[in-house]
């Protein structure tokens, strides 16, 4: 119910207009079939909407009421508000006047609605409801349900507008992508919708978006009762080819085009004449290659905050943690653990806060246990006691891997003086230990057990991402942004996830389904670009010690070289470090490039990500649903063909339905941009390397950009 705020002799109009209907409902009672009769002679006599109110003796020079409970006719009353105007929001100088009004038009519609009810039981149903009593009706409907969407922010169209929780301006078109006809015809009549010309600001009406939600009775209504033209939108988007980009088949796919060929040939549209096989019939190719977004000129990315200073002394990596929360951590190596402790950990590290980057997805997959071998735990646990017995439930997780054959190499790793290398990563604390100094003691306690392995003095160095941007000290020495294409978006709008992957859609009126599908869809022209290039990728074998061998050996004389475009690189030493840090995990899946000598070009390893929340239709589906990029190093390939190859070994190689790619590795977010990748703002990571001896920042280590960096922050 928002717009333009009412007056205050508008809203004195409105209370004296529902003083009448109170007066007139009372009377209406204790004179029992008398309102009947008046108001069955002024329908017979054709009075207009307000006559079939009950009448009401006024002064003569009291003004009239217009319908939306406003005076009209008089000097003293202003103007009426100006109609809102399509595709914007609009801001009140006084918030709280604003909900104010809101409510006191909501109490004067249920007034006026059981008024009208109580006279409708009275008359016994005899004489039919006026048109404005019905729009009053549905608007008041779509008031209260508006917000029974649970989890779903619903905002206005425009995404600069003022205030959340406010219907948009296309708000009938977003019920039609949603399926739901009743309420969208229940709400163009409250609104006034006049359905035959009513678009959005790209051109769409109502039987685009009736296309989008692949409801074939909804393609009917909309066409045939409704009277909807079957139009293209401003880029010449018809409803067909939005069915078709959704690529649904089956018989209810085929009932929806049958549906939309039938509305295209009754408004004369060419898309009636291009059903069946033949050579002039659509696909989803000839969809995708015709409308498809072309890769953006210019790349903008939200800038990096500066980060805060710090007001006090860190507890960082010190003892400085409540005593209670130091007393129940335990450290334990994954060697020395049975199956049943590791799954615990892998569990821990999965439930404990959602933690992690992209929380839809699991951290690690549901029976990853091998990775535990090879991990350094510290977990904090309490005791639950329960009716029946007592029992320890975790509280706190936190995973470091010291990595004791490896170099760093690149121009940045001569500036810096590092022996030993350990990678940090799965802190999680539970929503009930936050702020109770378990995750200083998991840290602690973890940093304790780490330089009692390394045994390396000052030169041991640990590096981690952390979603959370510390303050100063220690600095960040890279901010990496992760980016995503969605492959098939069909599948994730059918998973429980769909909230998760597609916010925009739910939360903005004109976001359609067919809009996904055209930015992340892979055209097969793509494919045939790089047809010569493909047979080149093999899968690695990560028990073939030969294979090994070859991957070892170009790592080593490639990583941090110009070639790569990597200033600082992690490099193994030996076959079995390669195994334990980059391409052993249960999860990750390593292809290499063989150029015509046998020797490999090229490396990328995929780490799998499952989602922790998956449908009947999900499980049932092969592939994997999201892919992710924990290392590679490109020697032979520059700027986007770097992502194209990435995005043909997910699709292809894994059938991914989701690529995440970081900005490292030599891949910028320019390459990534222009391959139409989506950046995730909210999921920025900041690459930390700090000292576990001095508990600072390493010497020599300056801030960098994150594409400079190839670090294995994300391989375990």
């Amino acid at each position: 119910m928002s717009g333009t705020p009412m007056s205050e002799e508008q809203r004195a109009a409105l209370e004296q207009r529902l003083a009448q209907l109170r007066a007139a409902q009372a009377a209406a009672a204790e004179v029992e079939g008398g309102s009947a009769s008046t108001l069955s002679a002024g329908d017979k006599n054709g009075s207009s909407r307000d006559d079939a109110m009950p009448q009401q003796t006024q002064p003569q020079e009291t003004p009239s009421q217009n319908q939306r409970g406003g005076a009209v006719g008089s000097a003293a009353a202003a103007p009426p508000p100006p109609p809102p105007q399509i595709g914007y929001g609009y801001e009140d100088d006084d918030c709280d006047e604003e909900d104010e009004l809101d409510n006191a038009r909501e109490q004067f519609e249920d007034e006026f609605l059981r008024h009208i009810a109580e006279q409708q039981q009275q008359q016994g149903q005899a004489h039919p409801v006026s048109t404005h009593e019905l729009n009053v009706a549905s608007v008041a409907g779509v008031s209260a349900t508006r917000d029974a969407n649970d989890g779903v922010d619903v905002v206005a169209t425009d995404k600069n507008a003022p205030c959340s929780h406010e219907l948009g301006d296309f708000e009938v078109l977003r019920l039609a992508k949603m399926g739901d006809g009743v309420s969208m015809k229940n709400f163009g009549a409250a609104c006034g919708i006049a359905w035959k010309t009513f678009l959005d600001n790209h051109g769409r009406n109502a039987l685009h978006y009736a296309a989008d939600s692949s409801s074939a009775a909804l393609i009917r209504l909309v066409a045939d009762d409704l009277r909807v033209p079957y139009v293209a939108d401003e880029k010449q988007l018809t409803p067909l080819d939005i069915a078709i980009l959704n690529g649904h088949t089956g018989a209810e796919s085929d009932e929806v085009y049958a549906a939309l060929f039938a509305a295209a040939k009754a408004s004369g549209h060419a898309d009636g004449n291009v059903g069946g096989s033949g050579e002039n019939a659509k696909t989803r190719e000839k969809v995708l290659m015709a409308h498809a977004p072309p890769p953006p000129k210019f790349v903008l990315s939200k800038p990096v905050p500066k980060a805060p200073e710090a007001t006090r002394e860190r507890t960082f990596w010190s003892p400085g943690s409540r005593s209670e929360a130091a007393a129940s951590v335990q450290c334990s190596s994954g060697t020395d653990m049975t199956d049943a402790e590791r799954q615990a950990v892998s569990d821990a590290v999965c439930s404990l806060d959602h933690h992690g980057r992209l929380q839809w997805l699991r951290p690690v997959t549901r029976d990853a246990r091998m990775p535990c071998e090879h991990w350094q735990v510290a977990l904090a646990s309490q005791a639950v006691a329960t009716t029946a017995t007592t029992c320890t439930k975790a509280t706190g997780v936190v995973v470091a891997q010291v990595l004791p054959n490896v170099s760093l190499k690149g121009p940045v790793a001569k500036k810096v003086s590092v022996a030993t290398v350990a990678v940090a990563a799965h802190l999680a604390v539970d929503d009930e230990n936050k702020h109770k100094g378990v995750a200083a003691a998991l840290l602690h306690a973890l940093r304790v057990r780490i330089e009692g392995l390394a045994n390396s003095g000052s030169g041991l160095a640990v590096f981690f991402a952390s979603s959370t941007q510390l303050s100063r000290p220690p600095a960040a020495i890279a901010t990496v942004k992760w980016f995503r294409r969605v492959f098939d978006p069909s599948y994730f709008y059918a998973s429980d996830s769909a909230y998760d992957v597609f916010p925009d859609f739910f939360n903005y009126d004109e976001v359609l389904r067919a809009d996904a599908v055209l930015k992340g869809a892979v055209p097969a022209s793509l494919v045939q670009h790089y047809t010569a290039d493909m047979p080149s990728w093999c899968h690695l074998e990560v028990n073939s010690d030969e294979q090994c061998a070859l991957v070892l050996s170009f790592m080593q004389a490639k990583a941090g070289s110009a070639e790569s475009n990597v200033e600082l690189a992690c490099v193994p030493e030996d076959v079995q470090e390669l195994r334990r840090s980059y391409i052993g995990h249960p999860d990750h899946r390593a292809f290499v490039r063989i150029n015509a000598q046998g020797s490999v070009t090229d490396l990328v390893v995929f780490r799998k990500r499952d989602m922790r929340n998956t449908g009947p239709s999900i499980d049932a589906d092969g592939g994997i649903p999201a892919a992710e990029v924990a290392y590679a190093l490109f020697s032979t390939i520059i700027s986007t063909a770097k992502v194209d190859h990435l995005m043909l070994l997910a699709l292809k190689l894994l059938s991914a339905k989701m690529l995440l790619v970081p900005t490292m590795f030599g891949i910028t977010d320019s390459d990534l941009a222009k391959s139409n990748f989506d950046e995730l703002v909210a999921n920025r990571d900041y690459v930390y390397a700090l000292s576990l001896t001095t508990r600072r920042e390493i010497d020599g280590l300056a801030p960098m950009p994150a594409a400079r960096l190839s670090l294995p922050v994300y391989s375990i």
